[in-house]
């Protein structure tokens, strides 16, 4: 029996699924759409929940165009926008319907003025980001305009969304070390 990779990229407007072979070549892959939310002028959101949804739909789509593929998975790769930032409470669970996305401009006056009480060289040799990283913007965000969630969101308990996507599909909680890196750094 032939092995085969499933592979995710979460991109700004949907999920593509896709099926690989051992040597790379894609077999089949399929597309599912989430929208993104403008409720004002600058701000762009999306919400999780449609995330997995567009995992699950385009999931069912590739299997049900090749059934005989199902069994043969060994693997799963996710790849995306890891620029949005999703606050959890204690459990897990989503504290807000929707989050901004990387292109959200609400923070960019914010952002400057934290870069006045540390350097970029000092953010960059801790973070190893550039001093403007989405996740300090976002951070910004979540705390400075809607701060009422994001101090009930405990150390460890966001996730950018490339992360969030994994936790979904293992059950068990994931965060990269940098995301680790700037929550401690950002409290």
């Amino acid at each position: 029996m032939d092995q085969v990779i499933l592979a995710y990229d979460f991109g700004t407007g949907g999920t593509k699924a896709s099926l690989y072979d051992g040597a790379g070549e894609c077999l089949a892959s399929n597309f599912a759409s989430y929208e993104t939310l403008y409720p004002h002028d600058g701000w762009h959101e999306q919400r999780p929940v449609d995330w997995w949804h567009s995992v699950v739909e385009s999931t069912k789509q590739l299997f049900a165009d090749r059934p005989q593929d199902r069994e043969r998975v060994v693997a799963i790769g996710i790849s995306g926008h890891s620029l949005g930032l999703v606050p959890l409470d204690a459990d897990g669970n989503l504290l807000r319907d929707q989050v901004p996305i990387w292109s959200d401009s609400r923070p960019d006056k914010q952002v400057p003025a934290f870069f006045e009480s540390i350097s970029e060289e000092e953010w960059y040799m801790l973070t190893g980001k550039p001093a403007l990283a989405r996740s300090v913007r976002n951070w910004f965000m979540h705390r400075l305009n809607k701060p009422q969630g994001y101090v009930t969101s405990d150390f460890g308990m966001e996730q950018l969304t490339r992360s969030w996507e994994l936790t979904r599909h293992s059950g068990v909680y994931s965060a990269t070390e940098i995301e680790q890196v700037d929550s401690k750094l950002l409290r």
